[in-house]
């Protein structure tokens, strides 16, 4: 597979740089980059090179077209760029991964389209809303919970005001779509307090109604302190910040994890190999955004 990084360059939160280094740690060869202007997209491949990854700078998306067996790309850019670079890489027939959320502010008409149009076409779509990959992790440590009446999670992003929302609650949809299946929500209370915002709501799935609530505190340095659990089992992540080394904390109990992001990725290849659906697929990212959107719209009501 050969991948262009769309915002490797980006030096707030890094994840380009990290998604770039795990799809070239798993086979995959990141051949380009892309950032926002000339200037940024060389900066980037600069940066990749100190890793040992020689990726041509583009000038811009459509100069994609001089690389040679291109199969997919990867948006890492700030959300409001992405339906831009979804459009034209769908429009070339590119695999996608995408950085949540898809697509902000959201455009559900859009959303449809593009979806339908991967499928039509056999297109592989996936979005990296990673920490569903961390449930088995979580179980194994807390124990495997059937039908979970509350979740909590703890995120610190380094958005602030209600851009916290679609920076920080895609995780949450994530981890209470994958457990629990599609679902309603409702009941949904959101209070703002400009660089902290509490978010709770009513997942009502098929068999049981769960009730979330979820902390957001922006905080711009690093390690961002996160925690998430079902029904008071919570567990906290730590990471080592020399290694990047993670763990998943219960009590005085601890145990050693993958990265989500690696192992999101790590799907997303063997999905265009096999041709079979992402764990994050199409279902998943159409439901998700629409609660997204149901949410953000009440929050910034409040």
């Amino acid at each position: 597979m050969k991948i262009c990084i769309i915002g490797a360059g980006r030096t707030r939160n890094g994840i380009g740089q990290y998604t770039a280094r795990y799809f070239q740690a798993l086979g995959a060869e990141v051949v380009a980059t892309l950032g926002s202007n000339p200037q940024s997209s060389l900066m980037a491949s600069s940066l990749l090179a100190t890793h040992g990854i020689h990726a041509e700078p583009l000038r811009t998306i459509d100069d994609i077209d001089s690389i040679k067996n291109i199969d997919a790309v990867a948006i890492t850019s700030p959300a409001e760029t992405h339906k831009s670079y979804l459009k034209t890489c769908i429009r070339k027939g590119l695999n996608v991964f995408c950085e949540k959320p898809l697509i902000w502010p959201v455009d559900m008409p859009f959303l449809e389209s593009i979806l339908k149009e991967c499928s039509e076409r056999g297109i592989t779509i996936a979005m990296n809303s990673q920490w569903v990959f961390a449930l088995p992790d979580y179980f194994g440590l807390c124990g495997h919970i059937k039908k979970p009446r509350s979740f909590f999670m703890h995120l610190c992003p380094a958005a602030s005001g209600s851009f916290m929302i679609p920076d920080a609650i895609p995780h949450c949809l994530s981890i209470l779509y994958e457990v629990l299946g599609n679902a309603e929500i409702r009941n949904i209370d959101v209070h703002n307090h400009k660089d902290k915002i509490n978010v709770s709501f009513d997942y009502l799935a098929k068999e049981v109604i769960c009730k979330a609530s979820i902390l957001m505190v922006r905080q711009d340095s690093q390690p961002r302190p996160m925690a998430f659990g079902f029904d008071g089992k919570i567990v906290r992540r730590i990471v080592d910040m020399e290694d990047y080394s993670i763990q998943l904390m219960y009590g005085k109990r601890a145990v050693d994890i993958e990265d989500p992001l690696k192992k999101s990725i790590e799907n997303f290849i063997r999905s265009c190999h096999r041709k079979t659906e992402p764990v994050v697929g199409k279902e998943h990212i159409l439901a998700t955004t629409s609660m997204l959107n149901h949410i953000y719209e009440e929050g910034t009501q409040c």
